[in-house]
């Protein structure tokens, strides 16, 4: 199978990532596996992060101007962004006026890069860097040898280190390599992914949940400040990626499952099409929801913040299918 057949299901990944996501901030209360899967939920940023980097190498080669792509990603976000952080600072000025110094800085998307803190949340600083150095990252990709690439990918990950006990930028900084690897994969997109291809994604998917494991069992206390949390998922991610876009393709293959999981399906295309707003309005609602069980605790809290997440998720489809209909019928009367 070449590898193009498995990046088809992107759209999948990135819904599978979303709800995960929304898992691992929901406010719930679970046990043994489950509460495992919860605990590392974060790894849907990979996820994310992987699926971006083959969407934003193709975007960036498409014309090789960087200040095209920047303006194509602003473009796509802006219409989300930019109502929704008036509305959140609207909100967060009401709860304290003092917040007033973070204003410009949310606005703009670039408080956290600094060390005030007040920032809405720190992917947007991660996307942000991304975009940034997408244009050096993919050109060189696209330039160099597999192995030449891959001592860059090296290279992010020796530069990393600087940032270790840096609590703010540690978290983006360490998800530069698996955003990288996207690209690798989007560039041998029509390399056909043998025996000994998977045999090595599935190692390292295994080498990689087993250095997470060991690391939350014996280093907990070193997760954040040295990017325990996130290395192991350089690994685990591209693996994981390619077992769910195997495991699609057999579902829709056979008539049968392609009937049954037609519906479950289509929803994570949907939250996969809509991740930017369910990230930005999860997160709100969440927020919101905290400071309201902190004042009068929630006595069905696990309840309560499944129901608000399904809502944030659904309400996120509506938003996103609502400014793709006005953005279809405004090239309709340009064209």
């Amino acid at each position: 199978m070449e590898i193009r057949n498995l990046l088809k299901y992107r759209q999948y990944w990135m819904g599978i990532a979303m709800l995960w996501i929304v898992f691992f901030h929901a406010g719930i209360s679970c046990s043994g596996a489950l509460s495992w899967i919860k605990t590392i939920g974060y790894g849907g940023v990979d996820i994310f992060l992987f699926a971006s980097g083959i969407g934003n190498y193709s975007s960036y080669l498409r014309d090789r101007d960087p200040l095209a792509f920047l303006k194509r990603r602003i473009q796509r976000l802006a219409p989300v962004y930019i109502p929704f952080i008036i509305i959140w600072l609207t909100y967060k000025l009401v709860m304290d006026t003092s917040f007033l110094k973070y204003t410009v800085g949310n606005f703009f998307a670039i408080q956290g890069f600094t060390s005030n803190g007040g920032e809405f949340n720190w992917y947007l600083t991660g996307i942000l860097i991304c975009y940034i150095l997408t244009p050096y990252l993919a050109q060189f990709v696209s330039e160099h040898s597999t192995k030449q690439t891959a001592l860059m990918i090296l290279g992010l990950l020796l530069i990393s280190v600087a940032f270790w006990n840096d609590k703010r930028l540690i978290i983006s900084i360490t998800r530069l390599p698996i955003y990288t690897i996207g690209m690798l994969f989007k560039k041998h997109e029509d390399k056909v992914l043998y025996i000994k291809s998977k045999l090595l994604l599935v190692i390292t998917f295994l080498a990689g949940s087993a250095i997470l494991f060991i690391a939350y069992r014996c280093f907990r206390q070193l997760l954040w400040n040295y990017g325990l949390h996130w290395y192991p998922f350089i690994l685990i991610t591209p693996g994981l990626c390619m077992i769910i876009s195997f495991v699609i393709s057999a579902i829709e293959n056979k008539h049968w499952t392609s009937v049954l999981f037609r519906p479950i399906l289509s929803f994570l295309s949907l939250v996969g099409k809509s991740s930017f707003e369910t990230y930005l309005i999860h997160i709100f609602a969440f927020d919101i929801l905290a400071g309201v069980n902190a004042k009068h605790p929630l006595s069905h809290k696990s309840l309560t913040y499944a129901c608000v997440g399904l809502c944030a998720i659904l309400f996120a489809i509506a938003v996103n299918y609502t400014i793709t209909q006005v953005q279809k019928k405004k090239t309709r009367a340009t064209n």
